[in-house]
């Protein structure tokens, strides 16, 4: 510590070394304070340390900091306020923005997670009224239904995509006996609701490329799963008291790799794989079995109405709750100015005969 005569108190980080001169920014040896010579150490300091005590005082006022009796400063602390008052304008303004960027970057990634975690980023849903249009219908063999948006962009280059997807979306089906065309009834909503909002990407990338978009923030893959539906369908799997219980041979249908190391960003990896959907139609899949196991234990089976499971998958696990008159309803999704809720543009699709040669019923 170097004391001063001066109404200035300097408390270093060490019991010796050095004190910064704030005017040259070079080193000025001082006495180490807890010797004998304690006294003649702190008038030695005085006489050489004149200067920088008038520096610091300089300094301080810059600061706007109150020049009172014995004002501590830290040394370490002093340090890059020393560079920083004596750097280049420019140095300062880049060296500022960084810290402003770096400070949003945080508050964007705890408002986010904050946001998720306490559901602000749900969407405002909508029940239909006319859930009797949603109805199975019975066609004519003569009769071709028309999906509303068969002939748009969005259409075209979304039904290009899935059809790369087909083997694999048959193979999770047989995995998990969940119907190939329900499981493609409710990926339609979600990413017409993508393709729509997010106009300059689907632009730009899902409709040259005719690629399915794939989301890595608060919902994640193709089909928006968030982190904690995933790791409910997890739970579900294994826990032999949930009403969403498969039965043993769907124990172990979601393992990680290395369960010592932590499965989250393993989990992560694996949903937003832009190359490899298998994950993301495996945990929408098994959703849609848990909750049909849930309806149908409860007795109201609901494996004939796509427009409730796309409604339920969209709304989560705790909003399914099996009674004899269920409502397809969900996120409202604006397309080209026509209002669709999340179950009824599921439905829409289902029972068409878009992609039936693909899917079929």
């Amino acid at each position: 510590m170097l004391v001063s005569r001066d109404p200035i108190l300097i408390e270093c980080a060490s019991d010796r070394h050095t004190a910064l001169d704030v005017g040259n920014i070079n080193a000025l040896d001082v006495c180490n304070t807890d010797s004998a010579e304690t006294n003649n150490c702190d008038k030695t300091i005085t006489d050489r340390s004149k200067e920088l005590v008038r520096n610091i005082r300089v300094f301080i006022a810059v600061e706007s900091v109150p020049r009172i009796m014995y004002q501590k400063i830290n040394c370490r602390t002093l340090t890059w306020r020393i560079w920083y008052y004596k750097s280049s304008p420019m140095k300062r303004i880049l060296f500022t923005s960084t810290l402003y960027i770096f400070a949003f970057i945080g508050f964007f990634l705890i408002a986010g997670y904050l946001a998720v975690r306490f559901g602000f980023t749900n969407t405002k849903g909508i029940i239909d009224v006319q859930t009797k249009n949603f109805l199975p219908k019975k066609l004519s063999n003569n009769e071709y239904t028309i999906f509303p948006l068969a002939h748009t962009k969005e259409w075209i280059a979304f039904r290009l995509a899935v059809a790369k997807d087909k083997q694999l979306i048959d193979a999770i089906s047989k995995e998990t006996g969940v119907p190939s065309r329900v499981i493609v009834s409710v990926l339609v909503p979600e990413q017409m609701r993508l393709f729509y909002t997010d106009r300059p990407v689907f632009k730009q990338f899902f409709e040259p490329l005719k690629i399915l978009g794939s989301q890595t923030q608060f919902s994640w893959g193709i089909f928006g799963i968030k982190e904690e539906t995933a790791l409910e369908v997890e739970s579900h799997l294994r826990n032999k008291q949930s009403p969403y219980y498969l039965g043993k041979a769907f124990e172990n249908k979601l393992v990680f790799n290395d369960m010592s190391t932590g499965t989250s960003s393993e989990r992560f990896t694996r949903i937003t794989d832009q190359h490899d959907h298998r994950y993301s139609y495996l945990y929408t899949a098994l959703y849609i079995a848990q909750i049909q196991k849930q309806w149908k234990s409860a007795g109201y089976p609901i494996t004939d109405r796509p427009d409730i499971l796309a409604t339920l998958w969209n709304i989560g696990f705790s909003k399914s709750k099996p009674n004899s008159t269920p409502k397809s309803g969900g996120a409202e999704i604006d397309i080209a100015g026509i209002k669709y809720s999340f179950g009824s543009l599921a439905s829409e699709f289902y029972y068409s005969d878009e992609s039936i040669e693909l899917f079929p019923r």
